[in-house]
């Protein structure tokens, strides 16, 4: 979102879709080891899950909910520390509806 209000729509337009090419053919980010550093590539992996994927994911949650819900979303996620899954999908549910949420529960586990 910082790089589309400091550089354009087209500018994140393009850093979105090179992070969508990238994570093309990986696993779900739900239930994913994100502390795996056994490997590099292990540790390549929770960095792309987490700094492609998820960016990816926000940005779809984004799109669904539109941009001023979203950025009051992400506010109260800041304001109530939400720091896991459970809790970022219960508010989810409680301010954009449970159906909002149920999809986004299915998007982290299928895509």
């Amino acid at each position: 979102m910082v790089v589309r209000d400091l550089f354009g729509d087209a500018s994140f337009a393009k850093l979105i879709q090179a992070k969508q090419e990238a994570i093309a053919n990986t696993q779900p980010i739900w239930g994913f080891a994100r502390s795996d550093n056994s490997t590099k590539e292990a540790m390549q992996n929770v960095e792309l899950l987490l700094y492609s994927k998820a960016p990816v994911l926000l940005y779809e949650l984004e799109n669904k909910i539109g941009r001023k819900p979203f950025l009051s979303f992400c506010n109260q996620l800041i304001s109530n520390e939400i720091d896991n899954t459970k809790d970022f999908l219960s508010l989810l549910g409680s301010t954009e509806g449970v159906e909002t949420s149920k999809w986004m529960e299915e998007l982290l586990k299928t895509f």
